[in-house]
């Protein structure tokens, strides 16, 4: 299915938009016995359609079909855009629980309309929409390599809603939802990610050239040196201190002779120390020799992945960044390398 996206032209039909943002706002589930029909596929487009596209809106909006209230929506304005249809889309994205979105359209008529009686409708929506985002809803920041990525969220139909390119920052409602994030000459990558109420979700997609047979990124270059150079600290720390402990066992044998007086146990302490230092030192050898290389490895793949960061300064997630993470139940700082 196309991806669904705005465009910038303005058409003015105050009598017809407004009769249906009235009746989008008027609407409520007990006025209607039946459940009511919604058009669930999108059809043809052309300069006279934007009417009946709202119409087919509003009919998926009453029957609580919010995603194909969104599409018809959406389509609609694509032929005709309007400060109304702003208004209605806005109501589509907080039913959906696109709560930025959301407030992004209601603040978009509101510039446009704001001395109408609809306006003030649209401010009891915004202080709804404020509740709902202190009492149900989490962010989810999103970031890729290289930035400047779209972003796509899954409705429920199959359409894909664009949430723009990243990096960005959204508020929704707790849930689960599906990502697409594409970007010309990238393999596009689709991804579940869950936002849960109260917390900073962050989401980072590495994008593989579509040149590229098989790739691996700066940013995972980086972050496999970083892991390896720091999982490596502790091998090599054990490996010189079976180093140093060897060391006190040969110095230990060394200074035995003017502690003891019979020979026999002279001897057989000295072989005792002997014995061991032979161990450590075998042991203190090899495991330091392996720390070492792990350190070495991990600093030359490190190395590789900062290969290309003079060549873009500009990129937001090729450095190394601390962002504090604050929550209903927990307060943070996160890590990005």
């Amino acid at each position: 299915m196309a991806l669904l996206s705005f465009s910038t032209r303005h058409f003015k039909h105050p009598g017809l938009w407004s009769t249906l943002l009235a009746l989008s706002f008027l609407w409520t589930p007990l006025a209607h016995a039946d459940t009511p029909s919604c058009v669930t596929a999108i059809p043809s487009r052309d300069a006279d359609s934007a009417r009946q596209l709202t119409i087919y809106g509003l009919q998926c909006f009453e029957a609580q079909r919010y995603d194909w209230a969104l599409t018809h929506y959406l389509a609609a304005y694509e032929i005709r855009p309007n400060a109304d249809l702003r208004a209605v889309i806005g109501r589509a994205l907080h039913e959906l629980g696109l709560y930025e979105a959301a407030r992004r359209e209601y603040q978009a008529f509101l510039r446009a309309e704001d001395d109408t009686p609809a306006a003030a409708r649209i401010r009891q929506r915004i202080n709804e929409l404020d509740q709902a985002i202190e009492d149900e809803s989490g962010s989810l920041h999103l970031t890729t390599s290289p930035p400047g990525a779209t972003t796509y969220m899954l409705l429920d139909n199959g359409s894909w809603y664009d949430l723009g390119p990243t990096p960005s920052e959204h508020i929704l409602r707790e849930g689960t939802y599906r990502l697409r994030v594409d970007r010309d000459d990238y393999h596009p990558i689709t991804r579940d990610v869950t936002v849960r109420r109260g917390r900073q979700e962050a989401y980072h997609g590495d994008l593989i050239h579509e040149s590229s047979t098989f790739d691996i990124s700066d940013r995972r270059l980086r972050r496999a040196g970083a892991w390896t150079m720091i999982s490596s600290v502790p091998v090599t720390a054990t490996g010189i201190t079976l180093l140093v402990l060897a060391s006190q066992d040969t110095r230990a044998a060394r200074e035995l002779e003017d502690h003891f007086q019979d020979l026999d146990d002279y001897h057989d302490r000295r072989r005792e120390h002997l014995d061991r230092a032979n161990d450590l030192r075998f042991w203190g050898t090899v495991t330091t020799v392996a720390g070492a290389t792990g350190l070495l490895a991990g600093a030359l793949l490190f190395s590789a992945g900062t290969n290309d960061l003079n060549d873009a300064p500009d990129d937001e997630s090729a450095r190394l960044r601390l962002r504090p993470q604050v929550g209903a139940q927990y307060l943070g700082v996160e890590l990005h390398f």
